[in-house]
């Protein structure tokens, strides 16, 4: 009985999850067709949901989504590589920021004032220090995932109960065990309640340094498709990358969710 319960209410977590997506995308379509209906935009550079559907569908739709499938692989491939990125040296930063007070005073109003430049402006920057290659996507894909992965790990590692740490005590561990039996554990939660935020952000951010600086992936075709007047090729590849940061930020959920519910049996 018990396995029974709880395979069906993992296929009704699954089937909620499917039911939000779908209203999720719904929304933005139903959003997006009232914003081009009461600002009375003009059809030849706003289109339609329509027109996006036909370009990928119509007679040349084969090859519109192969080219543009094929830049959108490059960029999620270069998200995923700054959301790890990021993400590492985020819970490397909070380990040593939870273990070390000074090293927290010292390196968080940094990271704020860093957090507060616009990416915008940032880019270039980046562009001139790392090239206008892969590095650079990936330091600004990384610089997006680190600052909100950063504040929720830190939270996640102090969030840890005091009587954890006492068992640990009482079995002879030190700060090292502390870390890695109780605080880790503890900021898995945290981890995944990120990724929520950070995940899709990173999707923006390789976007961003591709369109303004390594003439690679979507981010670049959509430079492309501005210049040469393709208004249904631009917004195709914004609807694309709409598309997967909504999946991104499902995924995430989800397995936030499972996490939490793991987390709340073993403790």
């Amino acid at each position: 009985m018990g396995p029974s319960r709880h395979a069906g209410s993992t296929w009704r977590r699954l089937a909620e999850s499917i039911v939000y997506l779908v209203a999720s995308v719904a929304l933005v379509l139903l959003a997006w067709m009232w914003a081009l209906e009461i600002f009375d935009l003009n059809p030849f550079f706003a289109k339609t949901p329509g027109d996006v559907w036909r370009y990928l569908t119509g007679s040349a739709g084969a090859a519109n989504r192969s080219a543009l499938f094929s830049d959108l692989r490059v960029t999620l491939g270069n998200a995923a590589l700054g959301y790890v990125a990021g993400t590492v040296g985020a819970m490397v930063l909070a380990v040593v920021v939870v273990l070390n007070r000074t090293v927290e005073q010292a390196v968080m109003p940094v990271a704020i004032a860093l957090r507060s430049v616009p990416l915008v402006a940032m880019t270039p920057l980046v562009a001139l220090v790392f090239g206008r290659g892969l590095a650079c996507v990936l330091v600004i894909a990384g610089i997006v995932t680190f600052f909100p992965s950063l504040v929720q790990l830190v939270d996640g590692l102090r969030g840890a109960p005091k009587p954890a740490f006492d068992v640990v005590n009482a079995f002879g561990g030190g700060p090292r065990q502390q870390l890695l039996r109780v605080r880790l554990p503890y900021a898995l939660p945290s981890l995944f309640a990120s990724a929520r935020v950070a995940a899709p952000l990173a999707i923006v951010g390789a976007t961003l340094a591709e369109w303004l600086a390594t003439g690679d992936g979507i981010g670049n075709q959509m430079v492309l498709a501005l210049a040469r007047s393709n208004y249904t090729e631009l917004w195709a590849s914004v609807a694309l990358l709409t598309a997967c940061a909504v999946a991104v930020y499902g995924l995430a959920a989800s397995l936030e969710g499972v996490v939490l519910r793991r987390f709340a049996r073993a403790r």
